[in-house]
């Protein structure tokens, strides 16, 4: 966690881990065969940014390099879409159909304005709906529909129509669509094939990027509230100096530290309504909590035995932070009751 601490580039480190994806989840998504194209993209770029933070912190990761970079080149960041998610540049023949579909979907505005000139109507819309088009015209102006117009569906307000040349257009796109659906699940397939090779790589990027994420958070809230480093020992004891409740003392302004010496191994505390009992008690088990996960300690100074079980029986319906004890908010359910 020092490592942390003393890092000059904290701030860099914490605004790439802003963009790191949570490797285990997708890791699980991908090789349970249970992804999309985003959860690939994702995966790969988050390889990328853990290695910038290898990069800042003294680690390192093993990974392919060409495959890792050819998946965030090739494969679109964008969510949720169902096809157009291989980029331009990766496939020749891919690259073509997409631009056959695109040339035949821009003839829809040239169609569209044949149409109004045709029946000299204005306002005649040709409409996507669920990947189809059809030539939506309003009611009052049917009369003026000529017989090349099919009529499809009728509402109150409008109808819509549809046109041979029109169906040909429609067919055209979705046998496009239908190729470069083809197309972009086989190249898709490619790079998970080639990413269940490295299964073992990416639970340790994981198990990195977790650490890395844990630790760094340990630093900056050791810094923010004045942790202190506190010393292990191999002796039964427990002794601490000017130790405060982590979470009290942030939202209470005079918080009263105190000390905690267990060298006789027990202590008996006693203490009116109030007094701070419960609250101690948590504060040491925090204590030694956090010191045996490699955590700062809220204290002045620690020196802490190894603890290997805790054992801190409290009533679960105290409110500390509102100055509510134990004992009082027993009695006030006693009187509700």
């Amino acid at each position: 966690m020092e490592k942390f601490q003393n890092n000059k580039n904290q701030d860099s480190i914490i605004d790439i881990l802003k963009d790191t994806p949570d490797f285990e989840r997708i890791s699980n998504k991908i090789f349970s065969k249970k992804h999309n194209s985003y959860d690939l993209y994702s995966l790969a770029f988050g390889v990328i940014q853990l290695d910038e933070i290898c990069k800042l912190t003294d680690n390192k990761i093993t990974y392919d390099v060409d495959l890792i970079n050819s998946i965030v080149k090739n494969i679109s960041f964008e969510v949720n879409i169902k096809n157009n998610y291989i980029n331009k540049g990766y496939d020749l023949e891919l690259d073509e159909i997409k631009e056959f579909k695109e040339f035949i979907e821009n003839t829809i505005g040239e169609m569209e304005k044949k149409y109004c000139d045709e029946i000299c109507v204005k306002d005649i819309l040709i409409v996507n709906i669920r990947n189809y088009y059809y030539i939506k015209i309003n009611k009052k102006e049917i009369d003026k529909i000529t017989y090349k117009f099919i009529l499809q569906q009728e509402f109150k307000e409008f109808c819509y129509y549809t046109t041979d040349e029109l169906e040909d257009v429609n067919r055209k796109i979705n046998q496009c669509d239908s190729l470069i659906t083809s197309k972009e699940t086989k190249i898709l397939e490619y790079f998970s094939n080639k990413i269940m090779k490295y299964k073992e790589e990416f639970k340790e990027c994981g198990s990195l990027s977790a650490q890395i994420d844990v630790f760094l958070n340990f630093a900056l809230i050791s810094k923010q509230n004045d942790f202190t480093k506190p010393k292990i020992t191999s002796e039964n004891e427990f002794n601490i100096k000017n130790g405060f409740h982590p979470i009290i003392n942030c939202i209470k302004e005079k918080f009263t530290k105190n000390d905690c010496n267990l060298d006789k191994k027990i202590m008996f505390l006693t203490g009116a309504n109030a007094a701070g009992k419960s609250t101690y008690l948590r504060q040491q088990t925090l204590i030694a909590l956090f010191a045996h996960i490699g955590m700062f300690v809220p204290a002045e100074s620690a020196e802490i035995g190894i603890i290997d079980k805790i054992f801190c029986r409290i009533s679960t319906n105290d409110n500390l932070i509102e100055g509510n004890s134990t004992f009082m908010n027993e009695m006030t359910e006693t009187a509700l009751a």
